[in-house]
């Protein structure tokens, strides 16, 4: 949250900011030609806003801000440059300027205190929380796809694929890519061979399919895909250079389109920009989470909504099977107003879908019914 210091803050490091940088430039040298290199636990990443204020709270009880210079940020904590000596376990809070230029309070504690010369210490602090590490720096695509894991899975694999394709080598190159990326691969010639993995599958959150002319079946597996679960993530490639087949691919479902042939890091940046979307709203294991369960006081409020959905749920089945438009835009507007408010972002975003379905002048009945069971399929998977 946003904080005022009470006292201006020292400036303990009394150099130019270019010559600042090139002693945290120095050290980031020093560190990479370390040998054998380290792998932190956590992503780490350059922290450069200029100088920013921590206070530090002495056990009597005494507070001193000071200025200092951020070398590296995680969502565990942060390392900084200091012109003064301080005691390990002492406490302290690190006021970090988000992306937005806010200035948010984060307490912690010293964990480590290392001289480097004159009077300048590298100063290591561990947070009492994690942070969102995307929220105060601009993570690259390799960035943010460990972010996305280390928030979903410490450390696990980021989730499953299923490659459907019918030439053998394109299988064997895209399991490669996939599993190079953190992902667990099945892979399928055909697609009854899909159909029937999915139905004992069901961790999959990501598939890869080749769509073209001759395989019509292709694009009726996306249709059907689609229509079951509306948080997985279809990515539809093809050696067609023709834009009705991309247009199709979408229309039908899919996610994104890539033709043929493309590279490694093309498919790692679309995938990393789709599973990525769960900021607004997170899927994990085919269950959607509220992204306000942190709060304390909202978590009953969610309880309580997510056990009305299945009346809800309820309504939406029995006026889409009978066609009772009034009803299911009277649904369709609560669970738009209401997902979002508890944390469901995916079933306003699916709700909204299906109004703009409801509002068409000439509605098509298969078009208002398939969007209707995408909104189902949503409000199901919401979970606690």
């Amino acid at each position: 949250m946003p904080t005022d210091h009470h006292h201006a803050p020292i400036e303990t490091i009394r150099l130019t900011a270019r010559d600042k940088r090139r002693v945290i430039e120095s050290m980031n040298t020093a560190s990479k030609n370390n040998t054998p290199m380290q792998e932190h636990r956590h992503l780490r990443v350059d922290y450069n806003v200029g100088d920013i204020a921590v206070t530090f709270v002495h056990p009597n009880g005494g507070e001193a801000s000071c200025y200092v210079v951020p070398r590296n940020l995680s969502k565990s904590g942060i390392a900084f440059l200091h012109g003064r000596y301080v005691h390990t376990d002492c406490a302290c809070v690190v006021h970090l300027p988000t992306r937005d230029k806010k200035i948010v309070r984060i307490e912690g504690s010293i964990v480590r205190v290392r001289h480097l010369k004159g009077v300048v210490h590298e100063v290591s602090v561990v947070f009492s929380q994690v942070i969102e590490l995307d929220q105060f720096v601009e993570l690259t695509d390799e960035e943010s796809l460990r972010h996305y894991c280390e928030r979903n899975s410490e450390g696990q694999q980021l989730g499953r694929a299923l490659i459907v394709d019918e030439l053998e080598a394109d299988r064997k190159l895209y399991s490669l890519w996939l599993e190079k990326i953190g992902l667990g691969v099945l892979a399928m010639e055909t697609v009854p061979e899909a159909r029937e993995s999915l139905k004992y599958n069901a961790d999959i959150n990501l598939i890869l399919v080749d769509a073209h002319a001759d395989n019509p079946l292709a694009f009726d597996f996306i249709k059907e895909v689609r229509k079951r679960n509306a948080n997985i993530v279809i990515v539809v490639v093809s050696a067609d250079a023709d834009a009705d087949i991309e247009k199709k691919s979408l229309e039908y479902g899919g996610n994104a389109f890539l033709a043929k042939p493309f590279d490694m890091p093309n498919l790692r940046s679309l995938i990393v920009d789709a599973l990525i979307e769960n900021r607004n709203g997170e899927s994990v294991g085919g269950l959607l989470r509220s992204t306000k369960t942190d709060d304390p006081d909202m978590l009953p409020l969610i309880e309580e909504f997510v056990g009305q959905l299945a009346f809800m749920i309820e309504e939406l089945e029995t006026a889409r099977t009978g066609n009772d438009t009034q009803v299911l835009a009277r649904l369709c507007n609560q669970l738009k107003g209401a997902g979002g408010g508890y944390g469901f972002y995916p079933i306003t975003k699916a709700a909204e879908e299906a109004l703009s379905q409801l509002a068409s002048d000439t509605p098509d009945a298969e078009e208002v019914s398939v969007a209707v069971d995408t909104l189902i399929s949503v409000a199901r998977s919401a979970s606690v």
